[in-house]
């Protein structure tokens, strides 16, 4: 009976053991979450305020001002990616972004006037 005792509790120490080199080498993200993503900072545009953020052409999520703080992490994969905030108001060129497993990338978004075909000034967004 003690022996049957002894081997299960090492099994199951076996198995925590294998369970945290699981965490420790994929970066925690099987255990925290998707570590890898972009945070976009735009300021004090109010208008910006529930923009929608594309990643690829798919919607991920919208720019939400928490308090005082004007910056949105949306978590996205490894490799190229293009990024876009869709609004009303402003036109934004695509950007892209080369991302790495864990790492994380801050874009400022920021107003700029650009001229248009015929010479006209509008606002745009342009990723910096």
């Amino acid at each position: 009976m003690y022996l049957n005792a002894m081997r299960m509790r090492l099994l199951w120490v076996g198995a925590m053991v294998i369970l945290v080199l699981f965490a420790v080498y994929w970066g925690g993200s099987a255990v925290f979450g998707p570590q890898t993503g972009i945070s976009i900072e735009w300021g004090v545009e109010p208008d910006l305020v529930g923009a929608v953020v594309e990643v690829d052409g798919s919607p991920v999520g919208k720019l939400e001002k928490f308090g005082q703080a004007t910056r949105t992490g949306f978590p996205v994969g490894t490799g190229k990616h293009t990024v876009r905030v869709v609004t009303e108001m402003f036109e934004c060129r695509p950007f892209e972004v080369t991302l790495k497993r864990g790492e994380r990338l801050h874009l400022l978004l920021d107003v700029e006037e650009l001229a248009g075909a015929a010479g006209a000034l509008h606002p745009s967004l342009t990723f910096r």
